[in-house]
């Protein structure tokens, strides 16, 4: 299974709870923002999406940062920081979701905060067995599928401060199921 596009409409579905405090962190959000952006590494592919009320002011303050290797925080750092200066205006592109009308694909396919807490990705992990279960991926039987949860929960509990993208957890748990 390569594209979780319709794991992530199941999570839309079935799971806002988590989906929504997982927003909040990948957003970067406070209350009461409007608006996101998606900002592009254009040589890597890596993004980070960040959240506004002013679609113009927080893309002209963002492409002003970046734009003078003047990132702060450890995600914009690690995505954009090995971009020489001189290349940053063609090697970083911005999309702009008016209304948060961005994608939980996109949303979820950015690139992690360095050291997220395990209790993150438990409920992601549960969910997504559900998931696969539900569309009949994965039929194994009960004793088996608690092997194989303890050996999940072990892989979330030694790797989670080093997983970088929701779809990477994902892969893991593909390769831990044989799927």
């Amino acid at each position: 299974m390569n594209s979780f596009e319709d794991f992530y409409d199941y999570l839309e579905d079935k799971a806002s709870d988590w989906l929504e405090v997982i927003s909040l962190i990948l957003l970067e959000k406070k209350p009461g923002y409007d608006h996101c952006i998606q900002i592009i590494n254009t040589q890597t592919g890596e993004y980070k999406v960040t959240s506004t009320d002013n679609l113009e002011e927080r893309r002209k303050h963002m492409q002003y940062l970046l734009d003078r290797g003047k990132e702060n925080t450890g995600p914009y750092i690690a995505i954009f920081g090995e971009i020489p200066i001189e290349e940053r205006r063609e090697s970083i592109k911005y999309y702009e979701f008016p209304n948060n009308s961005i994608s939980t694909a996109i949303l979820l396919g950015q690139r992690l905060p360095k050291n997220l807490p395990e209790k993150h990705f438990r409920p992601l992990a549960k969910h997504y067995i559900d998931f696969l279960i539900s569309k009949g991926l994965y039929n194994f039987e009960e004793k088996y599928l608690k092997e194989k949860k303890k050996e999940i929960i072990a892989y979330i509990s030694e790797n989670h401060k080093d997983f970088r993208s929701i779809p990477e957890v994902l892969s893991g748990i593909n390769k831990i199921l044989s799927l």
